[in-house]
């Protein structure tokens, strides 16, 4: 009579807890996401949920028919959060910023040439190279700016991680008198 309690009592356990995972962390029906499905794509792959079921997901990838990926084949999955043209102009303004500065450090030939007193001409032959403090200022405001202005026309998509269920309990019966447990782990 115990061995008849245990099936009872874990399908309880587990029907409800079934259902809430599966409203409580599958992204809606309409979102984009981005997962990794080992065995479908490639690596990771962006589209939009065109349906969902408890172990399914359906998505319509740009130019592609619908493919329904199996729960149980994700390994990651992320909900976009949206997409900023701040973000890109912020990157782009650390990234052009970054590379103007360090072209001028580098080269040395930008600023003011420190010239040996006695030479009549200072083009950089016979003196000392240098780059001054204003020069690489320069350079970074006007890297900044460009880097701001270019960056703004490639925005920038945010994701969020989505957490699935990757482990289940059940129970399954063997026999008249005898129980077995299953543990999976996806």
């Amino acid at each position: 009579m115990a061995a008849a309690a245990i099936p009872v009592l874990s399908a309880r356990a587990q029907g409800p807890r079934a259902a809430a995972s599966h409203d409580q962390h599958l992204p809606a029906v309409g979102s984009r996401v981005r997962l990794r499905a080992e065995g479908i794509f490639g690596g990771l792959q962006s589209g939009t949920v065109l349906r969902q079921s408890t172990d399914t997901i359906t998505l319509e990838i740009r130019g592609e028919p619908p493919v329904a990926v199996p729960l149980s084949r994700i390994s990651r999955l992320e909900t976009s959060t949206g997409i900023s043209r701040t973000k890109g102009a912020i990157r782009g303004a650390v990234v052009v910023s970054a590379v103007a500065a360090g072209i001028v450090v580098l080269d040395g030939t930008y600023g003011t040439r420190f010239c040996d007193p006695g030479e009549k001409t200072c083009d950089g032959s016979g003196g000392k190279k240098g780059v001054s403090a204003s020069a690489v200022t320069e350079s970074l405001l006007i890297g900044t700016s460009l880097g701001a202005f270019l960056g703004s026309f490639w925005p920038v998509e945010s994701w969020q991680s989505v957490y699935l269920d990757k482990l289940s309990v059940g129970v399954l019966p063997r026999g008249a008198m005898v129980a077995g447990i299953r543990l999976a782990i996806r």
